[in-house]
């Protein structure tokens, strides 16, 4: 497993890492990345059109989602969701050769074989015996790299979402109606105490663009104030 035969060196560690830096590239360059995000973001641009209307907004219903996505404004959110999520991808790439390079070295040292090398390995991507087999990190504490990758893609989608909709709010703004946004929870027990507090809140297209996802897994979003409360506060 990973081509390592019954001992491990120096070398073989460098060559795991390039290979390991390979496989993210390909990834990260891959359609499939690409068709990732633009797939959120169509879904939050439908939503956030969607609840305009309901909204009262003078604003019509997507006719051409992709022609809207190719418009310079959502262009331009599009390429920063990208490097921002490649970024965060790089993060988690980083740390995960870390790991592995320590687990690697010191087995090394204890001259383990390359069965047990290879279990360890992979409890440090997926966290299978990862307990049993003595995996931690330089704190105590353990979270596998399919897992930090799992929380990152649902945690960003949020933020697709979420930067989808606020290009479509600032959108409606600009015909002259002035759009606020209102923060709402999902309403459930999983709701932490930080959210609640947050619940119902108004805030400006500016300010609450970098306020959700608050946190890893949130599942708030953002609301145009109706235009009628929005002409009562003229």
């Amino acid at each position: 497993m990973f081509g390592f035969g019954t001992t491990v060196d120096a070398e073989q560690i460098r060559s795991f890492n390039l290979w390991l830096d390979n496989q993210f590239n390909n990834y990260i360059f891959s359609n499939w990345f690409d068709k990732y995000v633009e797939e959120a973001y169509k879904k939050g641009l439908i939503r956030a059109r969607n609840e305009l209307i309901k909204a009262g907004y003078p604003v019509q219903k997507i006719d051409d989602i992709n022609a809207l996505l190719r418009s310079p404004q959502h262009l331009k959110m599009l390429n920063y969701l990208k490097e921002s999520i490649v970024n965060e991808l790089r993060g988690i790439t980083d740390a995960l050769k870390q790991q592995l390079n320590r687990v690697l070295s010191g087995s090394i040292l204890a001259k383990e074989n390359s069965k047990l090398i290879a279990k360890k390995l992979v409890a440090v991507i997926n966290g299978k015996n990862a307990k049993q087999l003595g995996v931690t990190n330089t704190l105590g504490r353990f979270i596998p790299a399919k897992r930090r990758a799992e929380l990152m893609a649902r945690t960003e989608t949020v933020r697709i979402h979420h930067l989808a909709n606020i290009e479509e709010y600032s959108n409606a703004g600009v015909s002259g109606v002035r759009v606020m946004a209102e923060w709402v929870t999902a309403k459930d027990e999983k709701v932490c105490n930080i959210c609640i507090e947050m619940e119902g809140k108004i805030f400006t297209l500016e300010k609450i663009a970098i306020l959700i996802p608050v946190h890893v897994q949130c599942r708030c979003i953002a609301l145009p104030i109706k235009v009628k409360k929005i002409t009562n506060n003229k």
